[in-house]
C-alpha cells in the first residue's frame, strides 16, 4: 500500500456472445429477462513483444438461463469459470489481472474481493514481539462462480427474492478441497421499474473464515435498463 506497482498490460481478445434472453411472451428480453438464455465466452492473450510487460492466457465461459412459472415466479441460474494461464516461467498473474470474487456481483454474503485472502502479519512497533495481523484479497488464476436465485412478483413492482451464491478462487486445481467452496444463501427485495432494477439484499455466508462476518451483510444495486 505504500508503493505503487505500475502494470502494463496487451490483452489482444476474442469475445463470443450467444444472447437469447426473453420475457414471458417469447420476445427479446435481455434488460429484463424471464425466459432463454444467455452464452458467453471469450479468449486473450497477453503480449509482451509489442505494449504489455507479462505473458499469459485467459479464458472465460459463462451462461446464464432463465424459466418463467406461472405468472409471477421467475427462476435464474447462473454459471461462469474464469482461468489464467501464466506463461514465460511466472507461477501468478499480474496482481491486476488476478480474479477476485465477493460483493454485491459475485457471491454475496462476502465483502468485496474478499472470497480468497492471505494473512499479513506485520509488528507494531515499537513493541517488541508484538504483531498486528492484517487480512487482504489475494485473487487466483481460477475462479468458478455459480448462483440460483428465485424471484416472485409480489405486488406490481415489487418483488421478493431468495437466492444461494458459491464461488471458488485458487490458482491450481491440485490445492482444492471442500473447505475452498464458498456458498452463501440470502433473501432480499427488488424493484422492478421500467428504467431498471432497484434491489437491496442480505446474504450470510455459509462458510465464514477469518476475516469474514459470520452475521452477512447487506447488499444494495442498481441496474439501469437503456433502450435505443
Amino acid at each position: 500500500s505504500q508503493v505503487a506497482v505500475s502494470t502494463l498490460t496487451s490483452l489482444p481478445s476474442l469475445l463470443f456472445v450467444w444472447d437469447h434472453r426473453l420475457d414471458r411472451n417469447g420476445q427479446l428480453a435481455p434488460l429484463a429477462p424471464e425466459a432463454g438464455f444467455r452464452l458467453e465466452a471469450s479468449a486473450a492473450f497477453a503480449e509482451p513483444w509489442l505494449l504489455g510487460q507479462d505473458e499469459f492466457i485467459k479464458l472465460s465461459a459463462a451462461a446464464s438461463k432463465f424459466f418463467a412459472i406461472g405468472r409471477n415466479l421467475t427462476l435464474r441460474g447462473d454459471l461462469r469459470y474464469d482461468q489464467g494461464i501464466p506463461l514465460g516461467g511466472a507461477a501468478l498473474l499480474p496482481e491486476v489481472e488476478r480474479f477476485f470474487a465477493g460483493g454485491d456481483t459475485t457471491v454475496r454474503g462476502y465483502e468485496d474481493d474478499r472470497l480468497a485472502t492471505e494473512i499479513v502479519r506485520v509488528g507494531v512497533p515499537p513493541i517488541a514481539g508484538l504483531s498486528q495481523i492484517r487480512v487482504i484479497p489475494s485473487g487466483g488464476n481460477i475462479r468458478t462462480l455459480a448462483s440460483v436465485d428465485a424471484q416472485l412478483r409480489i405486488y406490481k413492482i415489487l418483488a421478493g427474492a431468495l437466492f444461494s451464491d458459491a464461488g471458488l478462487i485458487t490458482n491450481q486445481w491440485a490445492s482444492v478441497t471442500l473447505d475452498s467452496i464458498r456458498p452463501s444463501v440470502g433473501t432480499g427485495l427488488r424493484l422492478l421499474t421500467p428504467f431498471g432494477i432497484l434491489a437491496v439484499e442480505y446474504a450470510v455466508p455459509l462458510r465464514p473464515h477469518l476475516g469474514d462476518d459470520p452475521r452477512g451483510r447487506l447488499h444494495f444495486y442498481f441496474a439501469a435498463r437503456a433502450q435505443f
